[in-house]
């Protein structure tokens, strides 16, 4: 799986404008490569053939366009927001168009490209009226959206991920909803972390998974090893009339 990244400068991209280690994790996520677990499994290719994935957060979209790569998803959605970054949905949009994918139905010509790139700011999802209209994707994803502890940040997020994610689907009978998050960050980092974790549990099942990734530097090519957690949100079925 060959992917054509282009990133940002910090003054242009902000801290989206790089790649972290949680969204290599996320792109290696399709092909079940993201690294060594110690939850017991490593069934990480939850992209169901057909199915329609958003990614929160998307930054350079490593995660996302690595998603499309490796697995049989039909659609995939990058979003951000560029207010701080003017410049990072534009470099969104180009790296999307760089990573077109063959279709997956055999005599097909089209390409599958996740150049479906959309603004999207976290706090909309916060508005009561928000949810209604909300396009509904069967798996919705992020890596490291969580750097601080700001309330209107960490419950826009969650907000987001459950106004998004089906709680029915065609393409699997499982939506889910995934965040690989880096360990050992900030105190607000971790804070914001905890609190996105318990607003989702608040509306589903929400599980953790440790994960190892490891890697080269490209500096003195010695292994550089970074501990990761990946959550899991599993929204709750709405009940049926009559039952």
């Amino acid at each position: 799986m060959v992917i054509d990244i282009m990133t940002l400068p910090h003054a242009s991209g902000n801290l989206g404008g790089s790649i972290w280690p949680s969204s290599i994790a996320l792109a290696m996520s399709s092909s079940g490569g993201s690294g060594s677990s110690s939850g017991g499994s490593n069934g990480l290719s939850h992209y169901p053939p057909g199915s329609e994935c958003l990614e929160l957060g998307s930054g350079v979209g490593l995660g996302g366009v690595g998603v499309l790569a490796g697995s049989e998803a039909a659609v995939v959605t990058l979003s951000d927001w560029d207010q701080a970054a003017p410049a990072l949905v534009a470099n969104l949009e180009d790296n999307a168009r760089a990573n077109p994918q063959e279709a997956s139905t055999e005599g097909s010509s089209a390409d599958r490209c996740c150049c479906d790139v959309q603004l999207f700011d976290w706090q909309d999802a916060l508005l009561p009226q928000y949810a209604a209209s909300a396009r509904q994707y069967d798996v919705v994803f992020g890596a490291d959206c969580v750097y601080s502890d700001q309330s209107f940040i960490v419950m826009g997020l969650a907000a987001a991920m459950r106004a998004h994610l089906s709680p029915t689907t065609t393409a699997s009978t499982n939506p889910r909803g995934f965040l690989w998050m880096q360990n050992r960050r900030n105190p607000k980092t971790e804070k914001g972390i905890s609190m996105c974790r318990e607003e989702l549990s608040q509306h589903g099942t929400v599980t953790e998974d440790a994960f190892t990734l490891t890697r080269l530097s490209t500096n003195n090519w010695s292994a550089m090893i970074t501990p990761l957690t990946l959550v899991t949100y599993a929204p709750v079925a709405p009940k049926q009339h009559g039952s």
